[in-house]
């Protein structure tokens, strides 16, 4: 008999305000945002052939018009409009610890398909994407366990990865 062990996360905290877990260790760039005079950080564990993709970005922003849904509903047509034959859809908005958020369904081609999150907290854009192909296993477990375990906090420590949670 085999017995296979359950694939451990790694913990990561950022200074930004939140806390998530990856299936490994993720890579931190930072860059110019999209929008003018703003910087974004990307968090990011990829696998190989980028088969999965598990992604929190942070943008600060500096200013926007309209409500804070509107901001949220723009950011996400710049999302689905800068991935090649993506598809947004059943996009609701919702609260996540009382700040304004959208969650929603991503298909792209025929091949690929996930979920995500914008989150919108005092000037900055929290937004976490799982990317999967079709065949992968065990979708809903993988895309559930990293959306649920993304935590906003106050007082952050220093962005870090800890030792390894079972969730």
């Amino acid at each position: 008999m085999l017995w296979f062990r359950k694939k451990e996360w790694i913990k990561y905290s950022d200074e930004d305000g939140f806390e998530s877990s990856f299936p490994k260790n993720p890579q931190v760039n930072k860059h110019e945002g999209l929008i003018p005079n703003t910087f974004t950080k990307i968090i990011e564990f990829k696998t190989w052939g980028n088969l999965e993709v598990y992604m929190i970005s942070v943008t600060k922003v500096n200013e926007y018009f309209g409500t804070p849904y509107n901001f949220l509903y723009s950011a996400l047509e710049m999302y689905e409009n800068g991935i090649n034959n993506c598809k947004v859809s059943n996009k609701e908005p919702m609260e996540i610890d009382s700040f304004p958020a959208i969650k929603f369904d991503i298909n792209i081609g025929k091949e690929r398909l996930g979920k995500g999150q914008f989150i919108f907290k005092n000037n900055k854009l929290f937004c976490l994407s799982v990317i999967l192909t079709k065949a992968s296993s065990s979708k809903e477990e993988k895309i559930n366990r990293f959306l649920n375990n993304f935590k906003l906090i106050n007082n952050p420590p220093r962005s870090c990865l800890s030792a390894s949670v079972r969730r």
